[in-house]
């Protein structure tokens, strides 16, 4: 379907009214005519049919796409087997983020009906600009707006997931030491019973049967709290949590060519212990990062390194595996990395910055740092443990 730009115009007036519109939507309310027009004409207008890409997430281009008729739906990965959908109808703005930073994209947008969209470059941006620089102020005012509320959102997401967190930790305690305690003392009353001299062989036998179970259960409600919340993680704190997690792991079988040396390097850390979000957060990253090199890096060493100074608290976790194409976005979450875009939000929250790098034949460093505030001690003492993961073979 072909739109002038006068019907476009008179399309956009009918449809695109800020009252009708649904929250973060794009309002051409704040322009004239004539300011519509010159946008609309050093932008682009494109058509699409239903199905059709709009953006893909492989694009390195950064252009905005405002849409004008019909729907779109964003497809954001989110692990490497689900992902999540939302439709966007007349005034939705997508690609804003990449226009604005200049970096990849983050999402697949497909046409979810035959639809008209306004693209513009950054180019044609700079270029209404200079013609009117008002509008282009109210431009990007918008984009601004549509910005903060999403933002409001995400904000609004990061204290759902700490209350989350917090009812986590407290069914992992509750686990811990109410159900996982009961079961060992009702295994030793069982063990207590199986002594009696006057029971039969078969009673012995059927009592024996039901220790055993008992203690694999015990084992398997063992893992189920580690993933829920660790309970070291919540009396110990990061470092030794993160110990006993690699000394679970020295128990289990990999599915790696060789065994996995781990060497970790702690410097730092005394009595005092990080907030109780940042070492959450520290923890799921460090987890995530073994993970991920398990996973899918073919590696034979990982080193991963703390170090609390007097204002910040740096962290590295660098594997001599296959590596990856740091610049191809699907890297970053479909093809078995889909846990680094979790790693950023997790550091960045806390107004860290992380940065991975990778190449292919050339492993993985992911690293950052995270300012720390307020902290009486700076302990001098350093450690250094060693683990070996082992494989299906050895």
């Amino acid at each position: 379907m072909t739109i002038t730009t006068q019907d476009l115009i008179a399309t956009i007036r009918s449809q695109h009214q800020s009252d009708s519109l649904p929250p973060q939507s794009f309002s051409f309310d704040a322009f004239d005519n004539e300011e519509l027009r010159c946008l609309l004409e050093v932008a682009e207008i494109k058509d699409f049919s239903t199905g059709e890409p709009v953006i893909k997430l492989s694009d390195d281009s950064t252009d905005l796409y405002i849409l004008v008729q019909g729907q779109v739906s964003i497809i954001v990965p989110i692990t490497q087997e689900r992902t999540k959908t939302l439709t966007l109808g007349p005034g939705g703005v997508v690609g804003e983020v990449a226009f604005l930073d200049g970096e990849s994209r983050s999402a697949d947008v497909i046409a979810a009906s035959p639809c008209s969209v306004i693209r513009i470059s950054r180019e044609s941006a700079h270029k209404f600009g200079t013609i009117y620089p008002n509008a282009s102020v109210r431009l990007y005012q918008q984009l601004s707006t549509i910005l903060a509320l999403r933002l409001r959102r995400l904000d609004l997401f990061d204290a759902t997931e700490i209350a989350r967190d917090e009812e986590r930790k407290a069914l992992a305690l509750e686990l811990h030491d109410e159900t996982m305690a009961e079961l060992t003392a009702l295994t030793m009353e069982l063990a207590i019973l199986g002594l009696g001299a006057d029971l039969d062989q078969e009673l012995q036998v059927e009592l024996k049967d039901a220790r055993d179970r008992l203690k694999q259960t015990n084992i398997r409600l063992r893992e189920i709290v580690k993933g829920v919340y660790p309970a070291e993680l919540i009396s110990l704190g990061l470092v030794k949590a993160f110990t006993s997690y690699l000394d679970n792991l020295t128990l289990h079988r990999i599915s790696n060519p060789t065994p996995i040396s781990i060497s970790l390097e702690v410097a730092g850390f005394g009595a005092t212990r990080l907030p109780e979000e940042i070492e959450a957060d520290l923890f799921r990253l460090l987890q995530q990062s073994i993970t991920n090199v398990i996973q899918h890096a073919l590696a034979s060493t990982v080193r991963v390194g703390l170090d609390w100074q007097a204002s910040e608290l740096g962290f590295e976790v660098t594997d001599d595996g296959v590596g990856f194409d740091v610049s191809n976005p699907k890297n970053d979450l479909r093809n078995g990395h889909f846990g680094l875009a979790n790693i950023r939000n997790r550091i960045e929250r806390h107004g860290g910055t992380v940065t991975i790098n990778s190449a292919q034949r050339e492993g993985t460093t992911v690293s950052g740092r995270i300012p720390i505030v307020g902290r009486p001690d700076e302990p001098s003492e350093s450690r250094n443990l060693a683990f070996t993961l082992k494989t299906d073979n050895t």
